[in-house]
């Protein structure tokens, strides 16, 4: 207010690039404070204001430091214990924040358009995907998982969600504790199944790139179907005639290894190879008499 007085009043004599920056400056310094104030908290000062709170989204919105206080220290579970659990029964959406790094975050929410921009906000950080395109310079690519979840397929489907990323060697940025693994085949619907296996050629090469989806085509009974489809895996023994027959095709060593590396190995193992391709010495080319 005394900036905006100053500037209607002396605009004349006041910079106002200077007033931007000092304005900024000063909101910069009160979302700092605000932002750090929930260190001061002590477990017994939350439990104080849980006990003046009707419901945990009722704690949430009445004492923000409070409940941050709670979610950093892990007090949350136990001190909010004997509060009512209100269900809301709007529809969710499983997400994740893919970064090129091979980190992720997985969440739950039932307004994206507003978690999106708590998570991207770098000005006033509470979300671990800021921070990390704050300490990376990284940007994440945002990805929708699942939608039109109920409460309870929502809070399966996250925790199900982040062990698949887990599963496939990526690092998880949540600091809290997703949901239930109890329920996690209904992350792994028919069509998912499917689609996962899609880029693969063979069953061995499915069940090495995507090992959480080839178990789950196993279990539920997709996975004769999905690899019926796929490049059979040469099952051939190569044995000293069948070497012999097929490396009497090629003239040279190298184009036996180009045709068929499995019986090349097996020959070059139990050396064959210099009875198929006999090492012939420098004077048998020497026409000299």
């Amino acid at each position: 207010m005394v900036f905006g007085f100053l500037t209607q009043k002396v605009g004349v004599f006041f910079n106002k690039d200077i007033y931007c920056e000092m304005k900024e400056l000063i909101r910069h310094i009160l979302r700092e404070q605000v932002k750090g104030a929930w260190k001061n908290y002590t477990k017994e000062m939350v439990i104080d204001d849980v006990a003046k709170s009707v419901n945990k989204v009722d704690f949430r919105n009445k004492f923000p430091k409070a409940y941050k206080a709670a979610r950093e220290n892990g007090w949350y579970e136990e001190v909010t214990a004997s509060l009512v659990k209100v269900v809301d029964e709007r529809s969710r959406i499983i997400y994740a924040y893919e970064f090129p790094d091979n980190t992720v975050y997985v969440g739950l929410t039932v307004t994206e358009k507003r978690r999106k921009s708590n998570h991207l906000n770098i000005n006033d950080v509470e979300s671990p995907v800021a921070q990390h395109i704050l300490d990376t310079g990284l940007e994440p690519t945002y990805k929708v998982i699942a939608k039109d979840l109920t409460p309870k397929e929502a809070q399966e489907s996250e925790g199900c969600t982040e062990e698949k990323y887990k599963s496939e060697g990526w690092k998880i940025l949540n600091k809290y504790k997703t949901g239930s693994l109890g329920a996690c085949r209904k992350f792994w619907s028919e069509q998912s199944i499917y689609d996962a296996a899609k880029p693969f050629k063979t069953s061995s090469d499915f069940k090495k790139g995507n090992y959480g989806a080839y178990q789950a085509a196993q279990k539920y009974g997709y996975l004769k179907d999905i690899t019926s489809k796929m490049t059979p895996v040469n099952t051939t023994i190569w044995d000293y005639d069948r070497s012999k027959e097929l490396a009497n095709n090629y003239k040279t060593r190298s184009q036996f290894k180009s045709a068929n590396f499995q019986a090349w190995w097996n020959s070059l193992q139990n050396g064959w190879l210099d009875e198929f391709f006999p090492v012939k010495l420098k004077n048998q080319f020497d026409k000299r008499k």
